[in-house]
């Protein structure tokens, strides 16, 4: 960020006043005054290094008829943001009984308590339920890159003061940052409990008849209290001021069981023919309830959550909801001399989430392996240890939508982000309940069918020192099951919907290697390779294109920054050309100074009269001389052209070193950061990037970062996007395995001592945190970037002993 004189310096351009000069040059200071002035890092302040621990244990034993084993776990994780962090606790206990001679049966059991806290990165701080409000201002990072390094006075008090007292009003978020976080009262308590079992009976030794159950019982429990210190309780923000010390309780409880049977036919006949046959039918359901409630104006802090009845109800839920799925399925694989593999398969399925009607969805299967190894012709090439030929060919379905997603709802409370509406009329000043479409739903849904034709070859050479695994694949999603941004004028904001066709066609490589295999010393290396490719192939309901906002980031920047077209890939970035900054030389200067821009310089979608030297400057695509929405189009690509990683691994003696690098190479990413802390918003007393203190003035012209107010209209252009390519080297482990001599003695069969980092460096050109970023995250919104958690560094030291 900028530095204490950059900061200044960035005020009295954008706002040369004398409100702005009594702030910062009083007292006899002036601009040079703060050159050697520390100022508050509040990236230092806010950030930290976390601990991490991570502790197990684990008992496994029996005998030939029982297998059991026991295992725990506890993990303690501290944020990298001030208090913040995330604890979990499990427990695991498996048994295996063998009944017999025909039975076998089985019972697993795993429990597991998490608690997670803090500051969530990508959501609101001054928000009631925590939810995005649309403030660009309103996020924890925002805070924390804006809040001012220096105030013109006693710097000392910008870290203890609560908020910003010269600056702050109820429509202006200025929370120390700090201090937010310090007071943040936000925990998520999750409770989990898996059990499975099932009975497995062997008859007519060749069939096998299985009956397999499982539930699943999770409860979760938000907590979240704002207090007077915190962005949503402060008196002087916008919530604070309407709501006061406010908080909520919600609970969500989600059962689930799941049933499957299955048939299994074996047999082997005249030791070349081997066929394996399975038929079989699930069931599954899934109940889920929700309850809670928001209290505001509690009149006692002190109690924290405890004190929420003592508030006012500002709205309260309770709801339910479940989705169930049938399914039968049937597979069969034949074997001829153990060189030619085939497989068929069927399943259908049918779930609840679709209209009747629509509900079943259908989808088979087939694949042949050749082993080619097994070949006279390939055994001859002494080069080759071993070799298989893959085809296949199969549909897959997705239900993933919401519950009764093919209904519309009807509600009586609507929520929204400021106030609870309650929907209705006033007949002779008698309140009477209304009711009010929220959600609109679609009878026409259907199952998302993708089908997909995979080709494989998998080749070992030279004693299998070397092996190579390569894939081609080509698949096709027809009916792409989304939640669709809908039009404004329709009164809904989405709505669930098969939206099209799409294609993705790519290669896959892996090579292993044994470089060197001695006694004491042995290398191995792993590399994979990946290119995918996807298209548009065909919208539904003759759409040229389907473009898709961005919620919730930033209530000033409402258009849409991506674009599907058929014919191209499902998401590429869509908005205007940068075309440079407005020269001195595009204007007429008027008798008293002022700038006019020349008539026969186009305007960048601003009224021409407002423009100043230094404004940002769009290109005319289609050439009318005018900046509109015509003139976006296609400004960058998310998808990268290939990702892959490189690993090797070394021995010697007890010593053990694991290196792996992995990167992506040529997907763009939109860094909204840049758009805010490079001048858009034009807000006075915020810091900028240390990057836009080279902006553009009389004395920079050549600089391609406006002038301080001149980012001009709120416009998505390829200036913030950026190339996200990257190679990090994500984990190096060094380890070391005691001499199983010096362990006899003591009963122990293995001890290994190990450190590992990961996130050490990563080489990137990409101007933002973390490259491998994308935090609205969605087939048709990757790589954007804003107010996301940063990448830790990770350092471990750890201890494994087996007795």
């Amino acid at each position: 960020m900028m530095s204490p004189y950059e900061f200044v310096r960035y005020q009295l351009e954008l706002n040369p006043t004398a409100a702005t000069e009594a702030l910062y040059l009083n007292d006899g200071k002036t601009l040079e005054s703060y050159r050697d002035v520390t100022g508050v890092d509040w990236q230092d302040q806010a950030l930290r290094t976390a601990n991490m621990q991570n502790h197990s244990i684990a008992v496994r034993g029996g005998t030939d008829k029982t297998k059991y084993s026991f295992s725990g776990n506890v993990m303690t994780q501290d944020g990298v943001l001030l208090n913040s962090g995330f604890n979990r606790y499990q427990g695991r206990f498996q048994i295996d009984q063998k009944i017999g001679k025909n039975f076998k049966a089985a019972v697993n059991v795993n429990y597991t308590h998490t608690k997670r806290f803090g500051q969530m990165s990508n959501q609101t701080t001054d928000n009631l339920n925590g939810a995005s409000s649309g403030n660009a201002s309103s996020y924890i990072f925002y805070s924390i890159w804006g809040y001012r390094p220096v105030s013109g006075g006693d710097d000392g008090q910008l870290l203890e003061d609560p908020f910003d007292e010269d600056i702050t009003s109820t429509v202006d978020l200025r929370v120390n940052p700090v201090i937010n976080l310090k007071n943040a009262y936000n925990y998520q308590f999750r409770n989990t409990l898996y059990a499975n079992a099932f009975l497995e009976y062997t008859f007519l030794k060749d069939f096998k008849l299985k009956i397999a159950g499982g539930i699943t019982e999770s409860e979760l429990r938000g907590e979240r209290f704002n207090n007077s210190q915190t962005a949503a309780g402060s008196p002087f923000t916008t919530y604070g001021a309407n709501f006061g010390v406010n908080g909520s309780l919600n609970n969500s409880f989600t059962h689930s069981w799941l049933n499957e049977n299955t048939l299994t036919y074996n047999k082997v006949y005249n030791t070349k023919h081997q066929v394996n046959a399975v038929g079989g039918f699930t069931l599954q359901r899934n109940d889920v309830q929700t309850n809670g409630f928001t209290a505001i104006l509690l009149p006692n802090e002190s109690l924290g959550i405890k004190g929420l009845e003592e508030g006012t109800l500002y709205s309260s839920i309770s709801s339910g909801s479940y989705s169930t799925l049938a399914s039968f399925l049937g597979r069969v694989n034949y074997t001829f001399n153990s060189k030619y593999l085939f497989t068929v398969s069927y399943r259908a399925d049918g779930s609840s989430r679709f209209a009747s009607g629509n509900r079943w969805g259908y989808f088979p299967s087939a694949a042949f392996a050749w082993r080619l190894g097994d070949e006279t012709v390939i055994k001859n090439i002494g080069a080759i240890s071993d070799a298989k030929f893959r085809v296949s060919y199969g549909i897959t379905g997705n239900n993933r939508v919401s519950d009764f997603a093919y209904m519309s709802v009807l509600r009586q409370n609507v929520s929204s982000n400021s106030a609870n509406t309650n929907s209705g009329y006033f007949f002779n000043n008698q309140f009477v309940q209304g009711t009010v479409p929220t959600e609109v739903g679609n009878e026409n849904l259907v199952w998302e069918r993708t089908a997909q034709f995979d080709l494989g070859l998998d080749v070992s050479m030279f004693n299998n020192r070397i092996s190579l695994v390569a894939d081609y694949y080509q698949k096709r999603t027809n009916d792409l099951l989304l939640d669709a941004t809908l039009a404004s004028s329709t009164g809904y904001g989405s709505a669930f919907k098969n939206i099209g066709t799409v294609s993705n066609r790519g290669l896959e490589f892996t090579l292993n290697t044994v470089n060197i295999e001695t006694k004491d010393f042995s290398w191995g290396s792993g590399f994979n390779i990946a290119f995918n490719r996807n298209k548009v192939e065909e919208l539904n309901y003759d759409q040229s294109s389907l473009t898709t906002r961005v919620g919730s980031w930033s209530s000033n920047f409402n258009a849409s920054p991506y674009i599907a077209l058929p014919g191209r890939q499902v998401a590429s970035f869509y908005g205007y050309v940068f075309d440079g900054l407005y020269q001195i030389e595009d204007f007429d200067r008027l008798i008293d100074g002022t700038y006019v821009l020349k008539p026969n310089v186009q305007n960048n979608g601003e009224d021409a009269s407002t423009i100043r030297p230094g404004y940002i400057k769009y290109k005319d695509i289609n050439g009318d001389g005018i900046i509109n929405a015509n003139d976006q189009t296609v400004i960058g690509s998310p998808i990268p052209k290939h990702i892959g990683g490189f690993s090797n691994n070394l021995r010697y003696k007890q010593f053990d070193v694991n290196i792996f690098f992995q990167w992506s190479y040529g997907n763009d990413l939109l860094n909204a950061n840049r758009i805010v802390f490079e001048g858009a918003e034009r807000r006075a007393n915020v810091n900028m990037l240390a990057s836009y203190a080279d902006r553009w003035t009389p004395d920079n012209i050549g600089s391609l970062l406006p002038v301080a107010g001149g980012y001009g209209p709120n416009f998505y252009s390829n200036r913030n996007i950026e190339d996200g390519s990257f190679l990090r080297l994500k984990t190096v482990s060094l380890g070391y395995n005691l001499p199983l001599a010096a362990l006899k003695s003591l009963k122990i069969a293995d001890v290994r001592v190990y450190a590992s980092a990961q996130n050490l460096i990563t080489w990137t050109n990409y101007s933002g945190l973390n490259p491998e970023v994308s935090v609205r995250d969605s087939p048709l919104t990757p790589g954007f970037d804003w107010s996301a958690y940063p990448a830790a560094r990770t350092i471990t030291l750890g201890l494994n002993v087996t007795f």
